[in-house]
């Protein structure tokens, strides 16, 4: 799972190159290739993959950098914080929607859990988004799809830091290559 939700750093990479005409050099391109090869080699794992879930992630990565583009686009007109606001408010509509109608909204643990949701509401959906889209502002979306291949290896530096979970040779591999492609 973890490796097909990394394809939204690929999409977004190649639709800035063809939908806004980004251009990059030969030794950025090989940069991105390692960068993306390192993220693929940190993710993967040798689960069974099931074709209809891979295929509405596949789906779900490229609605992401579906809409990275669309910020980049807008952000040139839009604050981010107006743009986060509204992809926030959007998401939160929807996803009530859908839980009323799936009947699947669940409040048994609503006084146990809303501390830790509003904080990582605040710090993984909104603040990340809006330091993203202030990034578009003065960077390609292709740019920046390499450089958000660092995701994985902070998350495997602070799986070490706060968990003592130590890298295997594959992240350690995959690492070593998001780092020396985005270097690149």
């Amino acid at each position: 799972v973890a490796l097909i939700l990394q394809t939204n750093r690929i999409f977004t990479f190649i639709l800035g190159l063809y939908l806004l005409g980004e251009r990059l050099s030969i030794d950025k391109g090989i940069g991105a290739l390692l960068a993306f090869s390192g993220v693929l080699t940190l993710t993967y794992s040798n689960e069974k993959v099931l074709l209809f879930p891979t295929m509405i992630l596949l789906i779900s990565s490229l609605s992401y950098a579906i809409s990275n583009i669309l910020a980049k686009i807008y952000v040139k007109k839009i604050s981010p914080i107006s743009l986060s606001f509204g992809r926030a408010l959007f998401i939160s509509i929807t996803l009530l929607l859908y839980s009323l109608a799936s009947r699947r909204l669940e409040l048994q643990y609503f006084n146990s859990v809303i501390g830790f949701a509003l904080l990582g509401a605040f710090l993984a959906p909104f603040l990340t988004i809006i330091m993203a889209y202030e990034a578009f502002k003065y960077i390609e979306i292709s740019k920046f799809a390499i450089l958000y291949s660092l995701s994985p290896f902070f998350t495997m530096l602070y799986g070490l830091l706060f968990f003592n979970l130590l890298p295997t040779l594959q992240q350690i591999i995959g690492g070593v290559a998001i780092v020396s492609g985005i270097a690149l």
